[in-house]
């Protein structure tokens, strides 16, 4: 073959290979310039579907909830998928995500979006059913050729919005602070309405109300990471008023806010009716806290302190407590720092005029314009029960006969242990309950029915005995997903526990559950029915109850849950988290240098429960022992890695991945029994023992006592 005749096949071929690839574009990317022409007529694209998602019927059967983007031209024409041809849709969440979950990861795993086989402008959002609280902001992003276009829509998803009849504000699902929405809504903002009429699904059913078409409510961030709403009223003789809808109030109700005061003006009132004088005949104004700019005044009455007048700085955070009592139409307030130190506080004023309020605001008033940041907001009317039962007794177990009308509760701790439903009737009826009361009174309460009735008729209790157990006493756990989830170490050992060591000394049961933490766990009754389900002197062990988030008064809680086992009769164990996997943003907790593992949790979680168990310790006759499942887990898994060969592998990458690829994400470990056995029965060249060996060797302490 002559050099000519190479040359002109080559040119062939490089001619085939061009017209190849091209043909290869068009079909991966599509008509680029027809695209960009469709382009061209989208005007507007809408996400159209439900802001308030609905869950799944459980944790393992997720409902649809379904989305679709409009898109149309500037004569407000739909433009159909055929027409827009070449295009695709990315969908996302922003802000469903609970805390230590990974990004891109929605609900801790516990909703996605579905995928389609084809480009199209719908979808569905994939829920499944956990007692969690959702809110985030969806986007959808149309490309077309080079060009995109952007919908959002805020959605919320509400799976625990217990409210409880005394809880005026925040409406049932939504946070006291805000500093409880995800950083990801920094910068959203409360809807504008002007008539009263819609509500803003993301931040609890509040609205930005007034005639200032500059005013906003803003989500913001301060420097030390707590978040709030700043309420802006930028122009003067214009209304500008963050408010809420409230039942009017029949006797006392207490107003706690968080607020830091900038300009003079600023207000906070009772309004009946919408604010601010939307209609002169029925608007009445009752209660009114104003700034001056120095100091603040409840209805034009001055607050003081030790005989002083009360000194209000610009640009500090106060908390201020307003009592609103319509029995006798009066009000009082108190202002402390964010120490709890009395700052000022008035004498209890009248009302300054009758009035069924029905609206309470925060902004400033007519003649004002500036800021006014609220980071938090409630309200409880304390004696709103209509009827409460509350009568000391023993701690133990009783057999309640109760007739009444309405939602019968008890148990009520604080906000986060805020009582669980005992049972509900629309019209008067008897229940006989078990009933265990950890702590010496019985608190009955009756939230009211659909008709607004609420009432105790009878209430007749008995004790019922404890009986010592014949045979083997319990062990009983108490967790999440982590522990005690599908493939996770309580489940296992709970299948396996017929060979295990330690069914010579108890029975094991696992009550743990998915998806729940302390709070949850415990309105839902979850931890109700193993107090009663509780010998005396059996074990309960508990941990594993942070990352499906955690409460301010999680410690509190914490100890609440063993003083209240304690009290039934329990031995306490107290053990720590699994590790972290070390996949994604975990990745790090294997060092791949070394081939060492360092994924224990130093979350605030695991750190309390440390925390307590050393407390415990120290005073607590009933505390048992502390089993150590994240550091040990390290110290067994990198015994397992060091012995490579033995185990059949060809190097310490090879041995660590193999336990790593258990873990479907950073919780959650069971795509393969490896790091669940592992963490259970340990490892023989490991200094660290498993969960199985150190649970024996606390209990074999205690029942050989």
């Amino acid at each position: 073959m002559s050099e000519r005749d190479f040359k002109d096949i080559m040119k062939k071929i490089y001619f085939i290979t061009f017209c190849l690839m091209c043909l290869f574009a068009a079909n991966a990317y599509g008509d680029v310039p027809e695209a960009n022409g469709v382009a061209e007529r989208v005007k507007t694209v809408i996400i159209e579907g439900n802001q308030n998602m609905t869950f799944g019927s459980s944790p393992d059967e997720p409902a649809s909830n379904l989305y679709a983007l409009t898109v149309t031209d500037a004569e407000g024409n739909p433009i159909s998928e055929e027409e827009l041809n070449d295009f695709r849709v990315e969908w996302d969440i922003e802000g469903f995500k609970t805390e230590n979950d990974q990004p891109g990861q929605y609900c801790d795993s516990y909703g996605a979006f579905i995928k389609n086989s084809k480009p199209s402008l719908e979808t569905s959002f994939e829920l499944r059913n956990v007692p969690m609280n959702f809110y985030g902001r969806m986007t959808a992003k149309l490309i077309l050729g080079n060009r995109s276009f952007t919908a959002q829509k805020y959605v919320v998803a509400l799976g625990n919005n217990r409210q409880p009849d005394s809880q005026v504000l925040p409406v049932g699902g939504y946070p006291t602070s805000f500093s409880d929405y995800p950083d990801t809504l920094v910068g959203s903002t409360v809807l504008i309405e002007n008539h009263g009429q819609a509500q803003d699904v993301l931040f609890g059913r509040w609205i930005m109300a007034g005639s200032d078409s500059e005013k906003k409510a803003e989500l913001r961030k301060d420097t030390n990471g707590e978040k709030f709403l700043r309420i802006s009223a930028p122009t003067p003789k214009k209304s500008h008023m963050l408010a809420k809808a409230i039942t009017p109030p029949t006797s006392l109700v207490v107003f706690t806010s968080k607020v830091r005061f900038h300009n003079p003006g600023a207000v906070m009132t009772l309004t009946s009716r919408f604010p601010f004088k939307s209609n002169v005949k029925i608007y009445t104004n009752p209660v009114t806290l104003r700034f001056d700019g120095h100091t603040l005044t409840l209805n034009d009455e001055p607050l003081s302190y030790d005989k002083r007048p009360a000194e209000i700085k610009t640009d500090n955070w106060y908390v201020v407590r307003l009592d609103v009592d319509k029995s006798d139409e009066t009000c009082q307030v108190t202002v402390t720092d964010e120490k709890g130190n009395t700052i000022g506080k008035s004498e209890r004023v009248k009302w300054k005029q009758g009035s069924k309020p029905d609206f309470f605001n925060i902004g400033f008033d007519d003649e004002a314009s500036g800021t006014i940041d609220l980071a938090e907001c409630k309200a409880e009317a304390p004696n709103a029960y209509a009827e409460r039962y509350n009568t000391p007794v023993e701690k133990g177990v009783y057999q309640l006969v109760v007739t009444y009308q309405g939602e019968l509760s008890a148990g009520y701790v604080n906000s986060d242990l805020a009582g669980y439903v005992l049972g509900y009737h629309d019209g008067m009826a008897t229940d006989t309950l078990e009933i265990a009361c950890p702590r010496e009174i019985l608190d009955l309460r009756i939230g009211a029915d659909k008709l607004g009735v609420a009432k105790i008729a009878d209430v007749q209790l008995t004790k019922l005995e404890q009986q010592e157990p014949k045979g083997k006493k319990k062990l009983l756990h108490i967790g999440d997903s982590t522990s005690a989830g599908d493939g996770s170490w309580a489940r296992v050992l709970e299948e396996e526990y017929g060979e295990s060591e330690l069914a010579d000394f108890c029975e094991f049961r696992n009550r743990g559950l998915s998806g729940r933490n302390l709070g949850t766990y415990y309105q839902q009754g979850k931890l109700a029915e193993v107090l009663r389900d509780i010998n005396p002197g059996d074990i309960v062990m508990v941990g594993n109850n942070g990352t499906n988030g955690m409460n301010s008064t999680f410690e509190e809680d914490l100890n609440y849950y063993l003083d209240a086992l304690e009290a039934m009769g329990a031995k306490i164990i107290i053990n720590s988290y699994t590790p972290h996997g070390a996949v994604a943003n975990y990745e790090k907790g294997f060092n791949h240098e070394t081939g060492t593992f360092d994924s224990y949790r130093r979350d605030t979680y695991d750190v309390v429960a440390r925390k307590v168990a050393a407390e415990r310790s120290k005073s607590d006759p009933n505390y048992l022992g502390f089993v150590e499942i994240g550091k040990n887990a390290d110290a067994i898994f990198n015994a397992y890695v060091a012995d490579f060969k033995a185990n059949g592998y060809a190097s310490r990458e090879e041995a660590a991945q193999a336990i790593i690829k258990c873990f479907k994400d950073h919780n959650h470990y069971n795509h393969g029994d490896l790091a669940c056995h592992l963490m259970l029965y340990g490892y023989p060249s490991s200094s660290k023992p498993g969960i199985v060996e150190q649970i024996q060797s606390i209990l074999s302490t205690y029942l050989l006592k």
